[in-house]
């Protein structure tokens, strides 16, 4: 993800908010994405370390506010209904993580480390502001959440942008973790009803792309002449993973089921990118 998943949405200026939770698409004028660099004091780590990461307590709290099978197909977070003690399991399990130095543990259960991480601060950005009902809306010190530094790891002040843009996206150098950052809005990925692991994360990885996109905010035709309308959140993967449009059409129709694959792959047009930051709460 040399620039990341939601890194255009995020540095997005709204002309049109979203109207419903019915999913409206807003206009947006994007700004640059941050540059993503490879932070090389996180590329390490050691493989003869077989110990796992406790991700129970976030596991947990997935499982018992994550709203699947919502009428919209889009997962839903009952921020409103999270109790002040699962607030603090929350704020204590983020504190646990910051206390660990990841680049101890295998590659496999760092992946697993930051998307936890990554997802976890959202939550918690949005818990400690309810009731809110678009984070991008959100300001820590005058800038945008996802460029705040929220946690220290190891000695190093981080915000989301450096989790994604900086370790995930060029460590990793992974396009599927596109697909389980939840940036909390109606246009994002869906917020997963579990945690991921070290075990679970190719598939959780994988199962969650084949959802993103082949739903409409993911990836949707309009007619059969086009145009493909695609969720922003794929916009920067579009230069990241492809080496060109139709090179990143056929990546995204391995996740396809048949018909829209077909179309994926035969498909010459542009492509109209959309945004929509409306809260993903029930």
């Amino acid at each position: 993800m040399a620039a990341g998943l939601r890194a255009v949405m995020k540095y997005v200026l709204f002309s049109c908010i979203a109207l419903s939770c019915g999913g409206a698409w807003a206009t947006v004028t994007p700004a640059p994405a941050p540059g993503a660099a490879d932070w090389a004091e996180w590329n390490r780590s050691d493989e003869q370390n077989f110990t796992a990461i406790d991700h129970g307590v976030w596991d947990g709290l997935l499982r018992r506010y994550v709203v699947e099978g919502h009428k919209s197909g889009i997962n839903r977070f009952r921020y409103g209904e999270v109790t002040p003690a699962d607030q603090a399991e929350l704020d204590g399990y983020i504190l646990g993580l910051t206390k660990l130095d990841p680049r101890t543990y295998s590659r496999a259960e760092q992946l697993a480390y930051w998307i936890n991480l990554y997802n976890a601060l959202t939550v918690q950005l949005i818990l400690d502001r309810f009731p809110v009902t678009d984070i991008s809306r959100i300001r820590i010190d005058g800038v945008e959440p996802w460029s705040a530094k929220l946690v220290t790891v190891a000695g190093r002040p981080l915000s989301l942008d450096d989790i994604e843009h900086r370790i995930l996206v060029p460590i990793w150098n992974d396009h599927r973790v596109m697909f389980v950052l939840a940036c909390a809005g109606l246009g994002c990925p869906d917020i997963q009803p579990r945690a991921c692991t070290g075990p679970n994360s190719r598939e959780l990885l994988t199962s969650a792309g084949r959802k993103f996109v082949n739903s409409d905010r993911g990836m949707s035709i309009a007619g059969a002449r086009g145009p493909l309308r695609a969720s922003r959140v794929l916009e920067t993967y579009e230069r990241d993973f492809g080496r060109d449009r139709k090179d990143f059409l056929r990546l995204m129709a391995h996740y396809a089921e048949d018909r829209k694959a077909l179309y994926l792959l035969g498909y010459k047009g542009d492509i109209q990118y959309r945004d929509d930051w409306t809260l993903n709460a029930p």
